[in-house]
Order: structure tokens, then C-alpha cells, then sequence
């Protein structure tokens, strides 16, 4: 028993020196959401995986934060007084594992699948050749609405930087 045990880690230590450490680590499928609910199917190592979570955890806690002092600055704004602030447009940002495995070339087709899957579902959907005056419509008032969203977002990401800043300076100052 002792000596399959040797034999084995023996065998990982050469795996890993012969091919490099990228070869025999594990890798993660991750689908990463963003504050206005884009999804990115990405793969990494578990490393940064591990960080990748951590920063997501700071930023999720400190994210109602942000977004009120993100909607105080909306309101006092020139500009975009007059549009309401779209809470309900922006989420704290998310990770989730959909696989860990040690075949890069698998994980690789994974993400791609779920990011082309991701481009479909977010196709317009076509019901005739020629777009409708309602269609139109229905379309230029989902820019408009994309664009406040991004321009909010974009506030509240602001203002999460502002609010970590100090929590990096305390974490490297002994």
C-alpha cells in the first residue's frame, strides 16, 4: 500500500514537472453574470477562480452601498434627474461553477457552448421580414432603457471602487 502511495505521488510530481503545472491542474467552468445581468461563460484555473469569488464576495457585500450612494448622485445630476434610477436593471455581480475538470480542451468547449448559447438567447426574435412600426418601437425604447441601465451601472461601479479602495489600502498596510 505504502509503496502505490510513493509510486503514485512520484509519478504526479514527474506529470507535473515534465508538463508544467497547466497540464495537471484543475480547471473551472465558471458563467459570470455582471451587474446588468450579462453572461460570460469563462474557464480558469482554481486559483484564480478562488480570487475571482473573493472580489465578487467584497463587492456583493458593499453593493447596496454603492447603489444608494450611486442613486443619490443619479438624483443630483442634471442630466438624469428626470429618468428614474433602474434598481431593478442592476444586480450585485455573480460567479457560478458549472464543472471543474483536468481537460482543458472539454472545459474550453464548455464555456464556448455556453456563450454561444448565451448569444442566441439574446437574439432579437424576427416574426416577419420587415419590422413593424411597433417593433420599432418596442425596440428603440429597449435601447433607451439599455443605455440608462449601462450608464447606471457604470455609477454604481464607480462608487463600489470608491468604497473598496479604502478596504485594498487597510488589507495591504500591515
Amino acid at each position: 500500500m505504502k509503496n502505490w502511495m510513493v509510486w503514485s505521488w512520484t509519478f504526479l510530481f514527474a506529470v507535473k514537472t515534465l508538463f508544467g503545472e497547466e497540464s495537471a491542474s484543475v480547471w473551472v467552468v465558471v458563467k459570470q453574470t455582471d451587474m446588468t445581468r450579462k453572461v460570460e461563460y469563462r474557464i480558469m484555473t482554481e486559483a484564480e477562480y478562488k480570487t475571482l469569488e473573493q472580489q465578487i464576495r467584497r463587492e456583493a457585500a458593499l453593493f447596496s452601498k454603492a447603489e444608494e450612494l450611486a442613486k443619490k448622485e443619479w438624483k443630483s445630476d442634471e442630466a438624469t434627474r428626470k429618468e428614474a434610477f433602474p434598481s431593478s436593471r442592476i444586480n450585485p455581480p455573480k460567479v457560478e461553477v458549472l464543472d471543474r475538470t483536468t481537460d482543458r480542451a472539454r472545459a474550453e468547449k464548455r464555456a464556448e457552448a455556453g456563450n454561444k448559447s448565451e448569444e442566441r438567447k439574446n437574439e432579437p426574435r424576427r416574426t416577419s421580414a420587415k419590422p413593424t412600426e411597433a417593433e420599432k418601437k418596442m425596440a428603440a425604447e429597449k435601447a433607451e432603457e439599455d443605455r440608462l441601465a449601462g450608464k447606471a451601472a457604470e455609477l454604481v461601479k464607480g462608487k463600489l471602487s470608491e468604497l473598496l479602495k479604502p478596504a485594498a489600502e487597510a488589507s495591504a498596510t500591515p
